[in-house]
């Protein structure tokens, strides 16, 4: 796990603070166990629209 807001950098001098810390798995491709599944990538929210 890496802590993304350690490199973040805002263009202005103001206090920034993460207000939740998630621990989350991270795979590399081969070794994704949903890739393994070939359970489909799926962008959360979104969905086809017919025309």
């Amino acid at each position: 796990m890496s802590d993304r807001t350690l490199d973040f950098r805002l263009p202005f001098d103001v206090p920034f603070y993460s207000l939740v810390k998630l621990e989350l798995p991270v795979f590399e491709p081969d070794d994704c166990p949903l890739c393994r599944q070939n359970v489909p990538l799926v962008k959360p929210g979104s969905r086809k629209h017919s025309s």
